[in-house]
């Protein structure tokens, strides 16, 4: 379903043009997808091997049992998880072309934006809360003054 979906948007932006598929891209795009397959079956082989699952096999499948041990066997248990998912992150970045600097980028500029947002309504409560007051003590000297003026 993700090789279908990615398929399509990166063809989607190329339909006007007369070289719609890139061997090159295809290519690295295909081998991105089988990169993002291998790593998470082993990651979830690796970290996942003591879940209680319904399933006939384990988790990860016997490809992902089969590079978790060459991987526990080479890296630890700790290590191994480190380097699977660094792979798996660099494999998503060759598969789908995600920039990690411009995702963080956007995630930042999203969180940047939110705690503006924040920030302003917080302070425009206040500042209603602030008018409110001052109406008050506003509307108290009027009175006040009111009654002086009807003494007089």
């Amino acid at each position: 379903m993700a090789l279908a979906a990615v398929g399509i948007l990166r063809l989607y932006g190329r339909v006007e043009s007369w070289e719609i598929l890139n061997r090159r891209t295809l290519a690295t795009c295909l081998a991105g997808f089988a990169f993002v397959v291998t790593s998470s079956a082993a990651l979830e082989a690796l970290r996942l091997h003591s879940l209680g699952v319904a399933l006939p096999g384990a988790p990860g499948g016997v490809l992902g049992e089969l590079l978790s041990g060459f991987v526990r066997a080479a890296f630890g248990f700790t290590g191994g998880t480190l380097i699977l998912i660094a792979t798996l992150a660099a494999s998503i970045s060759v598969f789908t072309g995600l920039s990690w600097i411009r995702f963080s980028e956007k995630v930042g500029l999203g969180v940047e934006r939110l705690f503006g947002l924040v920030r302003s309504r917080i302070e425009a409560k206040r500042d209603r809360e602030a008018g409110q007051l001052a109406a008050q003590v506003r509307e108290e000297k009027v009175e006040e003054a009111k009654k002086v003026f009807e003494e007089h």
